[in-house]
């Protein structure tokens, strides 16, 4: 008589649950292989292997035409070029995205029925802690270049600006030039004969104390 064989449940359940995760994707690291500016999507390289049910890992195949997700909304937007070696968070939609990578808007339902798949990524752009960005501040917005020392930016902190690089920031640079002016057009309006051209100059010099005090107002320290 033939012995029945046995199963150790958990493990069949274990084994089972293993072969759809490693089917589920929900969210990984990648890195950018290439992108395209003009239709803002990106070929990326996932960092971390997949493992399968056995255990074994394996490296997922470059993902690609991946949407990036660059910040926008009420026509407004603000994006930023990605360049070989970035990295990006890979979000895995529920469904599939396909009819709203063609469409861009309006319901729709899903033509192909596959959950959370490699297909339906998004990407965001992001750094990691281990090469995190030089140029970021705990008390202030920064948009710019990620050079602290030579760096275009702007930054913004406490209702007030600062435009330019550390070495020249323009509103420092519009100001005294402003204030130049001002001494000018104070000697030529005491100076000036004809008076048509000395009330041009005392009135283009109540302009510039204006937009000197503007600058005043808005300009970081």
């Amino acid at each position: 008589m033939t012995t029945p064989a046995t199963y150790d449940l958990s493990a069949v359940l274990d084994l089972h649950m293993r072969s759809i995760f490693g089917r589920m994707h929900t969210g990984m690291i990648a890195r950018v292989v290439s992108y395209d500016a003009t239709k803002q999507t990106v070929d990326v390289q996932p960092v971390a292997h997949q493992a399968y049910a056995d255990g074994t890992p394996q490296r997922i195949d470059v993902i690609r035409r991946v949407p990036v997700c660059h910040a926008s909304g009420a026509g407004y937007m603000m994006a930023m070029p990605l360049a070989q070696g970035d990295d990006v968070f890979l979000s895995f939609a529920e469904r599939s995205v396909a009819e709203w990578r063609t469409r861009g808007d309006g319901d729709f339902v899903p033509f192909l029925k596959d959950r959370f798949n490699l297909s339906d990524a998004v990407a965001f752009p992001l750094r990691s802690p281990a090469k995190a960005l030089e140029s970021a501040r705990a008390d202030a917005l920064v948009i710019g270049e990620d050079a602290p020392a030579t760096g275009m930016r702007i930054t913004i902190k406490d209702q007030r600006i600062a435009i330019g690089t550390p070495a020249v920031e323009l509103l420092d640079t519009l100001d005294a030039f402003l204030g130049a002016l001002d001494v000018f057009l104070g000697v030529t309006s005491a100076a000036v004969i004809e008076p048509t051209l000395g009330a041009s100059s005392v009135a283009l010099k109540a302009q510039v104390v204006i937009l000197r005090t503007a600058i005043q107002s808005i300009k970081a320290t």
